[in-house]
């Protein structure tokens, strides 16, 4: 895993990667992570309407919305809706006095494109300061290779603009290969006062996929996945 450099943003939302957690499983992630929120992606039966997302944001958090490259929104896809596999993500404790061994094994994804995105909107205010400089909070992405299928993907992450226009690389690149066992990237983020604007503490992860002429020959890497979202 290899990451290229990093650009220093002049201002507003700021953002550092903190690293890779390969030694938490998915099933162990109570505790660890989101404990000011979360978001775990999952599906009811075969039925792209009928999401199954547990949802607890922060107070800060204004929304989490997950899209796909044509700007609708990402397919939620399950591996197993229920399984005992340790890598699957536990589900969230008020799930858990239904079934507390019950865990999901499912993911975001972008089934046509090679690329999805995801948009974390904050309230800067609700941030609160210290000397200064707005709060940071941690946000970390969950990502499993269940299905075993070799999957090498990108992130990076970008300032949210209310122009749309050209969007301002936050994070350059962090490369996930070889995450069978699954991964958590954690990001530390804040909202420099320097430039501060509406947006101030957003940020928008764009996940996509390697492709690998050696081992993709005719050009279909597997797509890239993401299974679950937590704030610190």
């Amino acid at each position: 895993r290899r990451r290229r450099r990093r650009h220093s943003p002049r201002g507003g939302t700021t953002a550092r990667f903190l690293g890779v957690d390969t030694a938490t499983s998915g099933a162990a992630w109570i505790g660890r992570y989101g404990s000011r929120g979360y978001v775990v992606f999952g599906r009811v039966g075969d039925d792209e309407d009928r999401t199954a997302n547990v949802t607890r944001l922060p107070g800060f958090v204004r929304r989490v919305s997950a899209l796909a490259w044509t700007a609708k929104p990402a397919h939620v896809l399950a591996w197993n809706a229920t399984t005992d596999d340790a890598r699957a993500l536990a589900r969230p404790p008020d799930e858990q006095q239904r079934d507390p061994t019950a865990t999901v094994a499912a993911r975001i994804t972008s089934s046509k494109q090679a690329s999805f995105t995801v948009d974390v909107v904050v309230d800067a205010d609700a941030l609160g300061t210290t000397t200064g400089r707005r709060l940071a909070y941690n946000v970390s992405l969950y990502c499993v290779d269940f299905a075993r299928e070799g999957i090498a993907q990108n992130v990076r992450v970008t300032k949210l603009s209310s122009r749309g226009d050209h969007l301002e690389v936050l994070e350059d690149l962090v490369v996930l290969r070889s995450f069978e066992n699954g991964a958590y990237l954690t990001y530390e983020v804040g909202c420099d006062d320097a430039r501060p604007d509406a947006l101030c503490g957003s940020l928008r992860f764009r996940v996509f996929e390697m492709y690998d002429a050696v081992s993709e020959p005719f050009g279909f890497p597997p797509k890239p996945v993401l299974s679950g979202i937590f704030f610190d």
